[in-house]
């Protein structure tokens, strides 16, 4: 048996069994593919969480399994297919070509994530470094992730490759580092502005004690130092900096909620994606810890469908930051005409359609889905009107990040359009057939672009775009969630103007209204307040500097 061994591992491999190819071990995704000429490929955020399996290291790992499937995250994906639908209808942008995607979604996981842009290199699901198997159109480029801690490891595996990656929400400073991510570009500014505005924003109300709670993972921990810095350059102070993760037990969170109810600032920053919360808001609220005000930075997308009713009481008042937004013609009545047919052209419409009528798909359509069914859901049918439910369901009186996916969309089609129509002469000019990752790279950073109704964007060499936030705050008003923008940071424009807030727009929670009661009905502000001008700021600043609400 021994001799028999030895000469079996001489022989050459084509001789013995031969082992499987160099693939990497993937897990089934839900994916969505509409053809084209050319391809982009699209990494979203679907999902609004994860169940993570348990590793005993005596088996092949369970693939990760997404939960809450959520319709504001879904939004940002059809914000693309409105984009690329757009496009292949306009006679002057890549005519006679057609632009199609490859999605995949990344179920708020950087291990999903990681997965699904080597699936979306490779062209299958089990991946095979450096194999292209995409087997009709080239893919040329990827849109997303929208949250940075996503997009980071997206980065570094593309930045390897020079394969063009445009995000439409990580705003993490570091990855406008070219050395570290050559290939990375987004249609969002850099958070280094972002840390100055939220500063400013401090300093604008006289506040000058204030709570941090920061996202779990290295992107919070080097955001929250560059804010921490920021707040004490300007003489202000930090009281306490605790971390969150949707992955933290009920324990770890009431040790948080324990630590705001004891703490005497009442103003706490908040630098995190919005899942990593939900759990907390709600525990505050159980616990009583209400009448706080939260300040989030970019990264928290401000989305009521996401929190329960309890979480709205506690986000009453917030004031934060969103990246400034331009409206989308057309895009409503796009919306109105979502609708699950057999030959659906729409992304993931099932899963929709199961969270939008509190229903679900009987047998396979099921299985296709991985959702789960309960015993109170209605069978889903097509007959249904979703017109009315539009405005409540998408949310959209705020198009934050759909709109900057949609502009990734045209980033790529003016950079291609740039690359396919030029002159022969020209050394960057590609071939439909042969066109290359790295020539739509060179391609985006050089080309301006911009959609139909909007200003002309250009790429700076960090491959950012001009900083520009609106100041938006929560109202809950008579049980009604109200996102109304109070506000712009500018750092372009002329001084004194860099940051502008009408404060009158503001509706704090109960507890700060009581405070602030006596200053806003005074005859001699109540006016100016109104007015939103720069004395009746200096005005409430004042007051609140008498009168600290710490």
């Amino acid at each position: 048996m021994k001799t028999l061994l030895r000469l079996l591992l001489l022989l050459p491999l084509s001789a013995a069994q031969t082992p499987p190819g160099c693939r990497l071990q993937g897990w089934k995704m839900d994916t969505f593919t509409q053809p084209g000429d050319i391809l982009v490929g699209g990494i979203f955020l679907v999902y609004s969480g994860y169940n993570f399996p348990s590793v005993k290291f005596q088996e092949m790992p369970k693939p990760i399994s997404c939960k809450g499937f959520h319709i504001r995250y879904y939004r940002d994906v059809l914000g693309l297919k409105f984009a690329v639908d757009e496009i292949n209808n306009s006679p002057d942008l890549l005519p006679n070509i057609t632009l199609g995607f490859i999605l995949v979604e990344s179920c708020m996981s950087e291990l999903r994530a990681s997965e699904s842009v080597m699936s979306l290199l490779s062209g299958v699901e089990n991946p095979v470094p450096q194999y292209n198997c995409h087997k009709t159109s080239n893919m040329v480029g990827i849109v997303g992730d929208m949250a940075s801690a996503l997009s980071l490891p997206i980065a570094r595996i593309l930045g390897v490759h020079h394969f063009p990656q445009i995000s439409h929400g990580a705003s993490s400073s570091a990855l406008s580092n070219k050395v570290n991510f050559p290939s990375f570009l987004r249609t969002v500014s850099s958070n280094m502005f972002q840390n100055i505005a939220l500063s400013q924003l401090i300093n604008l109300f006289g506040w000058t004690w204030v709570g941090m709670l920061i996202v779990d993972n290295d992107v919070g921990e080097q955001g929250g130092r560059a804010i921490r810095a920021e707040i004490e350059k300007n003489g202000r102070c930090v009281a306490f900096s605790e971390k969150i993760h949707l992955s933290y037990s009920k324990k770890k969170i009431l040790r948080v909620v324990e630590i705001i109810r004891q703490s005497s600032a009442n103003v706490i920053i908040l630098h995190s994606t919005e899942p990593h919360v939900m759990a907390l808001f709600d525990a505050l609220f159980d616990e009583g810890v209400i009448g706080k005000i939260f300040i989030s930075s970019v990264s928290f997308t401000i989305t009521p469908g996401l929190f329960s009713r309890k979480a709205w009481k506690v986000l009453n008042g917030t004031v934060g930051l969103m990246p400034k937004t331009r409206p989308m013609p057309g895009f409503e009545s796009f919306l109105q005409s979502l609708h699950p047919a057999s030959n659906s052209t729409y992304p993931f419409i099932k899963l929709f359609w199961e969270t939008a009528f509190h229903c679900s798909w009987s047998g396979e359509g099921m299985q296709e889905t991985g959702a789960t069914s309960t015993n109170n859901q209605s069978l889903c049918t097509e007959n249904v009107d979703l017109k009315m439910k539009i405005p409540e369901l998408f949310e959209i009186y705020d198009l934050s990040y759909t709109y900057h996916a949609y502009l990734a969309g045209y980033a790529y089609a003016h950079a291609l359009h740039a690359l396919l129509m030029c002159q022969p002469a020209d050394r960057t000019c590609a071939n439909i057939s042969s066109i290359q990752p790295w020539q739509v790279l060179y391609s985006l950073k050089k080309t301006p672009f911009r959609p139909p109704s909007g200003d002309t964007i250009t790429f700076d060499g960090n491959g950012d775009v001009s900083a520009s936030y609106d100041i938006v705050t929560i109202r809950i008003v008579n049980g009604e969630f109200q996102l109304v923008t109070v506000g712009t940071f500018n750092p372009d424009a002329k001084a004194g103007h860099v940051i502008d807030v009408n404060t009158s727009q503001i509706l704090w929670n109960e507890r700060f209204s009581k405070m602030l009661l006596n200053v806003f009905d005074a005859p001699e502000i109540s006016g100016q307040m109104k007015s939103g001008t720069n004395a009746s700021r200096r005005l409430l600043s004042s007051f609140l500097i008498k009168n600290p609400l710490e």
